[in-house]
């Protein structure tokens, strides 16, 4: 009997784990988004510096962020991600940039949604 309400046990603290990590993941991609659509608007009113540098304070962000979501997230959706941020920070032509964050954005949303659970996803 110990043996059982010890696995129950466990099995309820890996699953508030998971609960709690898809939970922080999703509020932070939501932020990221949020602000990615600020750097947005620079972007298409003109001022691609100022975009280019809050895609810059973003990505000091995301650096943070991305240590502690690679213990939830597979290390090739963060990837992909970083090479995004790279590219945007590099390019000066209005249109690569704008496009650029476009993916930027693509690529929170498609990681918020990959933390979602379904029923597709479990069984």
């Amino acid at each position: 009997m110990t043996r059982f309400k010890m696995s129950l046990g466990i099995l309820g603290i890996i699953l508030m784990i998971g609960f709690f990590s898809c939970i922080a993941v999703n509020s932070r991609c939501n932020y990221f988004i949020r602000e990615i659509s600020y750097a947005e608007n620079f972007a298409l009113s003109g001022d691609i510096e100022k975009s280019t540098e809050s895609i810059g304070q973003l990505e000091k962000q995301w650096q943070t962020f991305r240590k502690k979501a690679s213990l939830v997230i597979h290390e090739e959706k963060l990837a992909d991600t970083d090479g995004i941020f790279t590219d945007i920070i590099n390019e000066n032509d209005g249109s690569s940039v704008i496009s650029g964050i476009v993916k930027l954005k693509h690529s929170f949303e498609m990681l918020r949604k990959a933390e979602i659970p379904d029923w597709t996803g479990i069984f």
